[in-house]
């Protein structure tokens, strides 16, 4: 596991805030999720204003609110940055912080140390929504009170708000998988992959091994064994069911 993977449930002996970068519905959804754990934290957006702004301040009056100018931001005054899906890795804040060994996470690495049932977590270049809604009905139709959420629809830290649930069904991008490590998925599955979002990786086996991050401490690697990539990232897996 990398170092970045640290239980942020555990504040650092300096009781550092948290920053969470991107305040969209990913970045409100930590926020709801960091104050519910009562832990210290600010807010950035690189937007100067945005339609939210006003009731985020107003829901947490502790926070301090940084909007447009985001490179004035010193990473060594946070004990995180929890950055949205949406946030580009090459900002100079995030890279910075990598550089100072500050823990760079998101959202479902949170719920990932938090998460107490079996998950099912799927990604893939195309199919994905599709694939998780197919899942949500089997377990529907199977009895199995399972939430849908992630990548579409319900920010992940959300579903955990419901104690009745037994399953997770997670559809996950590569966005989401960067900045991941403690992802314990029951089963997971990259359905496919082809050449996506290369303005952001270096090269396609770059965005190859984002994906291949959701194997990573599976239970049982579901693949594509009519997709070279899908077989080979979950080679490595001790169970396997391929389509």
């Amino acid at each position: 596991m990398q170092a970045a993977a640290m239980n942020i449930s555990a504040q650092q002996p300096s009781h550092k805030p948290d920053l969470i970068l991107g305040m969209g519905g990913t970045g409100c959804s930590v926020a709801a999720w960091l104050s519910a754990q009562s832990t210290s934290f600010d807010m950035a957006d690189s937007r100067v204003d945005f339609v939210n702004q006003a009731e985020l301040i107003e829901l947490y009056p502790e926070a301090q609110m940084i909007a447009g100018e985001l490179e004035g931001i010193n990473p060594a005054e946070y004990a995180h940055l929890i950055v949205s899906p949406g946030v580009p890795p090459t900002l100079p804040i995030i890279e910075q912080a990598k550089q100072l060994q500050i823990p760079v996470i998101g959202d479902i690495e949170l719920f990932a140390e938090t998460v107490t049932v079996p998950v099912i977590a799927v990604t893939g270049s195309n199919g994905k929504s599709t694939v998780v809604h197919l899942v949500s009905k089997m377990c529907s139709d199977s009895g199995i009170a399972a939430s849908l959420g992630g990548n579409f629809g319900t920010p992940a830290l959300d579903l955990l708000s419901d104690p009745a649930t037994e399953r997770h069904i997670l559809e996950l991008s590569s966005f989401q998988l960067e900045t991941t490590f403690s992802l314990q998925a029951d089963t997971a599955v990259v359905l496919n992959i082809s050449e996506d979002h290369m303005d952001r990786y270096d090269d396609l086996s770059d965005y190859v091994a984002t994906k291949g991050k959701i194997y990573g401490q599976c239970k049982v690697a579901v693949f594509n064994r009519d997709d070279a990539y899908s077989v080979k990232l979950a080679a490595g897996s001790d169970q396997q069911i391929s389509f």
